[in-house]
């Protein structure tokens, strides 16, 4: 039950960031847009956050390799699931988000592709904190 716990604190965490997140933007430029008579405030990319879930995993990931490295010894799978969910997330999931979601300037450009991208970011960031959690034992 604390794997789920943890789980679904990461997921309201994660979805709560991404809120503050458009917010932000949304006022950071609300000025310039009231100027300009812009019809609309928000664009698609306000609403992609793939690529900051995926950063954030990898980075808790190093934590919690280094942090349970210093208390005791990390298991030999534990630090293999650690090297391979690295690999995962610097190489074949920007990649394939850019190759396959991407137009050739490489913004996404409608909301389905927004979506399995954050979708995709999030499913890595909750396998990172599964791992970290089997890691934790």
């Amino acid at each position: 039950m604390k794997l789920l716990e943890t789980m679904g604190l990461t997921l309201v965490i994660a979805v709560g960031v991404a809120a503050s997140q458009s917010i932000l933007r949304l006022v950071s430029r609300w000025k310039r847009l009231r100027q300009q008579n812009k019809p609309r405030m928000w664009e698609l990319e306000d609403f992609v956050f793939w690529h900051e879930w995926v950063v954030t995993a990898l980075v808790v990931m190093v934590f919690f390799v280094l942090s349970k490295s210093s208390q005791k010894e990390v298991s030999t799978s534990a630090i293999v699931l650690s090297f391979s969910l690295l690999v995962l997330g610097l190489l074949p999931v920007p990649v394939g988000i850019g190759g396959l979601l991407c137009d050739d300037d490489g913004k996404i450009t409608d909301t389905r592709s927004a979506f399995i991208a954050n979708i995709v970011g999030l499913i890595f960031l909750l396998t990172v904190v599964a791992a970290g959690a089997h890691i934790y034992g």
